[in-house]
């Protein structure tokens, strides 16, 4: 798939039309109409991984967004705020300072966290975190510049380059901007994880970090589900290439197995850890193989465990 563009968005679109500029399109804040002069290379044709199907959109041409050849202006931004921190830039058209959002430790802490638990190598470019003070101000600024993107609450997108996050204020801001960050950090500079492993990883790493083990909203299904036998092996996850393929149930069975191999023991937090980072330079190495040399009986173990995290929530 060289030269596509995946965005990640779990309710949201990715971007159709940007302000035109001498480099190519720029992407412009509220209130002057001209945010930090981020150049792309001339846009001309973009395929967007939307969270239920890819979407093919035309800017006039033929030829596939290019790659990481952005930069960023060093004229005044136009934005009311704007920071610079390890690998995030963060615009806003509110003082972030003010807000009760931690956005600054929020951002940093699930980059040390995500960046950490894999081994991560260094960011290949920064990450622009776009949030608006309201819904409402969030809507019209995508009406003006992304006109054809339906109303969705969230927006990540990346091509080779940096990558883009568009939000605004709300009572699980924190909660998407876990979800996102963790796709943009995974895939920084790399090929893509496949859509499982990708989805499962994020989906994990969503809730805050006191709940990720027992608290899940996906629990009661998992537990009703493993009664039945009805968990997606792995191998059929694999398989699914595209989101027009890949359901809510693909989502939480991602999660579960995500949280199964980060939870069960040291050994298959381990294989987890070694499968991510081993993908960038083995395509060859199957999980699922490596996972049934580990337990025999998978099943019976992802049910046992799955049992403990919901006695561990009773208490």
């Amino acid at each position: 798939m060289e030269g596509l563009t995946r965005c990640w968005p779990r309710r949201r679109w990715s971007i159709r039309s940007l302000r035109r500029s001498h480099c190519g399109y720029h992407w412009a804040s509220p209130s002057t109409g001209y945010g930090p002069a981020y150049c792309l290379p001339t846009i001309t044709k973009r395929a967007v991984l939307n969270r239920r199907r890819w979407w093919q959109l035309s800017l006039g041409g033929v030829s596939a967004l290019a790659g990481a050849t952005t930069a960023i202006s060093q004229e005044p931004s136009g934005w009311p705020f704007q920071t610079s921190f390890g690998r995030f830039v963060l615009h806003a058209d509110f003082n972030v300072d003010e807000s009760p959002w931690p956005l600054r430790e929020e951002l940093e802490r699930i980059d040390h966290q995500v960046t950490g638990l894999f081994h991560l190598a260094s960011p290949a470019g920064p990450i622009h975190v776009v949030v608006m003070h309201s819904e409402g101000a969030y809507q019209h600024y995508m009406r003006t510049y992304f006109p054809t993107v339906p109303a969705r609450r969230a927006l990540f997108l990346r091509d080779r380059g940096p990558g883009m996050l568009f939000t605004y204020r709300h009572e699980s801001l924190l909660q998407d901007l876990r979800h996102e960050v963790t796709h943009a950090i995974l895939n920084d500079g790399r090929k893509p994880l496949p859509l499982w492993l990708d989805e499962g990883i994020a989906e994990y790493f969503e809730p805050e970090e006191s709940d990720r083990y027992s608290r899940n909203s996906y629990l009661s299904e998992i537990l009703g589900e493993l009664r039945q036998g009805r968990i997606t092996p792995i191998d059929q996850l694999v398989a699914i290439e595209t989101l027009d393929a890949f359901h809510d149930v693909h989502y939480r069975h991602s999660w579960a197995w995500v949280h199964f191999m980060m939870h069960r023991s040291p050994e298959s937090r381990a294989l987890l850890i070694g499968y991510v980072r081993s993908y960038y330079t083995d395509p060859l190495f199957r999980l699922e193989r490596a996972l049934a040399t580990q337990f025999p009986d998978v099943q019976e173990e992802l049910r046992q465990h799955f049992s403990g995290v919901a006695a561990a929530q009773d208490e």
